[in-house]
Order: C-alpha cells, then structure tokens, then sequence
C-alpha cells in the first residue's frame, strides 16, 4: 500500500476539474512571481496567456490537459512521497518513542513481556461472555 497513488488514466471530469482550477492558479502564481520578482511583466503577460490557453483546451477537451495532468503527478509524487514519509517518521519519534520511554521509565509493560520460568502457559483466561447482545454494544 502506497502513501500516495495516482491514477495514470484519468476520467474526463478529472482532467476538467484539473484544468479549471489547478492550472489557471499555477499560471496566476507564476505569472504574478515572474512580474514582480523579476520585473518581466511582458513575460508574466504570456505566462498568464498561455496558461488560460491551457485551461480552456483542457475545459473544452479534456484529453488536451492529459500530458500537463500526468507530468504535474510524476513531478510532486517524489515530493508527496519524501513529506509524507518525513511526517511519519516525525510522528513516530516525536510522539510514539517518548510515550514508550514513559512507559519503560515507569515500570509499566501493557503487554506483560517478564520471563516466568515456573509457568507452564503465558496464556490468561478471560471471562466468557453471558450476554450475546454485547457483542452489538461494542464500545
């Protein structure tokens, strides 16, 4: 099981959505990083252009937005994939590993690990269970 999958065959609502509203503001940044940073306003100009172009062509057909949909996936997917195993690994060392230290530093072992040479069976009886309509009331 992947973090992040993608599909590599899009469905034409897909690809609109895509072309309506990613492409035009991907176009808009850019254009307005491109006029105010660099100061190219021509430029910004036909950035702007090129990507209503873009969004319209993929509006009216949908298959027109298929190679900027898969080359804007194959492009952030190494991304997705490196954030969300940075945020994963970031949860488990800033959160599981101090409960466990908790744990350890104050004696406590929920699942009863210790070593008993003189039983014969770690196996522990539970109490069965009178009423089936408990199995409906879970929690």
């Amino acid at each position: 099981m992947a973090l992040i999958e993608f599909d590599r065959e899009p469905t034409d609502r897909q690809l609109r959505q895509f072309a309506g509203i990613v492409i035009p503001l991907c176009g808009l940044l850019l254009a307005v990083l491109v006029a105010w940073r660099l100061g190219r306003h021509v430029a910004g100009c036909g950035i702007l252009a090129g990507s209503a172009l873009i969004a319209l062509g993929g509006l009216w057909r949908p298959a027109l937005a298929r190679p900027v949909y898969l080359g804007w996936m194959y492009a952030s997917y190494p991304i997705g994939w490196v954030v969300g195993h940075v945020i994963m690994g970031a949860v488990f060392f800033l959160v599981v590993t101090p409960i466990g230290w908790l744990l350890r530093a104050s004696g406590r072992d929920p699942l009863r690990r210790t070593f008993e040479a003189s039983r014969t069976s770690y196996w522990e009886e539970r109490p069965a269970v009178d009423d089936p309509a408990r199995y409906f009331r879970q929690f």
